[in-house]
């Protein structure tokens, strides 16, 4: 691969201007803190010029974000036909390649790698241009509608091109008999034992797990648990009064 340097503006679609350069050098000071960067007595027409080139900055993230995720997912799905790639770096398993690979030689998150690769996997005929006017949000959300409702697919990217990202998740759980809620991620963090993290690691990549929940997915597995004890739990616990009733 050449290290030759090439203007950003032709990967990215944006150009800035020597004046726009300058001013996010200035302002993405690794040193200095908010205030210091953008403090309350500031220059009304530079703190104005600064807003403007740091939302286009933003923007144009957000669009190549959008353009490449996709990417990474079908990279992700076709690496599986290459095992040598990854074994070489010393990762036995696709599984493992995924879980720790992936995050440990590109910085990506094994969550991350999943939704990208769940993308690609549902809308593999879609174009780069696609991608990025749609949203990777969207996407995402939409996947879920996909997979419970196949024939759909077509309705739902459109619903998806056409609606704002709150309308579509609207959209989208009433399709699914869900909650708008469902589609907005949270953090679960546990502590537990080494030994319980091992068990839970071994669990979650256990493929008949993932094959009888459907997904690959952490919290799609935690939520399949979480619904299964709750019905069996109670069972006993009513067993249980029962019987101290008799």
């Amino acid at each position: 691969m050449s290290t030759d340097l090439v203007p950003t503006s032709q990967i990215l679609g944006e150009q800035f201007t020597a004046n726009e350069a300058e001013l996010l050098r200035s302002i993405l000071d690794e040193e200095s803190s908010l205030t210091l960067v953008i403090p309350d007595h500031m220059d009304p027409t530079v703190l104005w010029d600064s807003l403007e080139v740091c939302t286009k900055l933003s923007r144009t993230i957000q669009h190549a974000s959008d353009k490449v995720k996709p990417l990474i997912g079908r990279m992700l799905i076709v690496v599986q036909d290459y095992p040598q790639l990854y074994q070489t770096k010393g990762y036995e398993t696709y599984d493992k390649f995924l879980s720790y690979g992936v995050p440990e030689l590109f910085g990506v998150s094994r969550s991350e790698a999943y939704s990208c690769k769940r993308i690609a996997e549902r809308f593999p005929d879609l174009s780069t241009r696609e991608f990025r006017e749609i949203g990777v949000s969207k996407l995402q959300v939409a996947t879920r509608a996909v997979v419970e409702n196949p024939n759909c697919r077509e309705k739902v990217l459109d619903k998806a091109r056409e609606m704002s990202l709150p309308e579509f998740k609207s959209y989208v759980a009433k399709l699914t008999g869900s909650e708008p809620s469902d589609f907005s991620g949270g953090l679960v963090e546990i502590y537990c034992t080494e030994t319980v993290k091992k068990a839970w690691e071994a669990f979650r990549q256990n493929k008949y797990i993932r094959a009888y929940v459907g997904s690959e997915s952490d919290g799609e597995i935690l939520s399949a648990m979480i619904q299964e004890c709750s019905v069996e739990w109670m069972a006993q616990v009513e067993k249980s009064l029962e019987r101290g009733a008799a």
